[in-house]
């Protein structure tokens, strides 16, 4: 275990007065073992869909727009059995929205 330094160490240089560590012996430690060429190429990056990507977007509604969203959440969440956030709904009404009336 290492000592921990004294505050005259460190006023005369800490590190450099130090005392050098002593070398490992092949006994202390054992070797690592060499990889094989095969084992240092890495796999390929997975395919990434960022149709799914979120960004965040801090926007002001209506506050029955909000009462509403909430409450839809809660109970989303009890149906699925799972968390469902605001951003959910918000995500799936939008992707309504854009489906029913395409841009440009």
């Amino acid at each position: 275990m290492k000592a921990k330094p004294s505050l005259e160490d460190f006023r005369t240089g800490g590190a450099d007065a130090a005392p050098a560590p002593a070398p490992k012996t092949a006994a202390s430690a054992p070797e690592a073992p060499t990889p094989s060429p095969a084992a240092s190429i890495a796999p390929p990056a997975p395919v990434h869909d960022d149709s799914r990507d979120r960004e965040s977007k801090t926007i002001r509604i209506r506050r029955s727009f909000a009462a509403e969203i909430r409450s839809r959440v809660f109970h989303r969440s009890l149906a699925e059995g799972r968390k469902v956030n605001e951003s959910d709904i918000i995500d799936a009404a939008l992707e309504e929205y854009f489906r029913n009336h395409p841009g440009k």
